[in-house]
């Protein structure tokens, strides 16, 4: 099933100060935080960069809802949310009801 957008709103891709990739549209959205890892153990391989790997984490929206609620908030505050962490995201969607979901 294909949904399709009401007239003039924009797909929003943006990475942020501290490295969030943000994707928003009104009925859905990504927030991939990408944290490194390094072993302590060289010794062992964890991949081909000599022990340092990176967690990705992607947090999305809970349902279209909420979606649109952040991507309102989004379209509004660009500048403010190019700057934020994603422990900063995390309180926003909390101060303004967004319910999202991660993995």
């Amino acid at each position: 099933m294909y949904s399709v957008n009401p007239g003039g709103t924009e797909k929003i891709e943006l990475t942020t100060s501290a490295g969030v990739e943000i994707t928003a549209l009104p009925d859905e959205f990504t927030a991939k935080s990408s944290y490194m890892i390094t072993k302590k153990d060289l010794d062992q391989p964890a991949n081909d960069t000599g022990g340092e790997a990176y967690q990705d984490t992607l947090y999305y929206a809970a349902n279209k809802k909420d979606a649109r609620v952040f991507y309102n908030w989004l379209v509004a505050n660009k500048a403010e949310a190019s700057r934020m962490d994603i422990g900063d995201l995390r309180k926003l969607w909390r101060a303004i009801g967004v319910s999202y979901d991660y993995h």
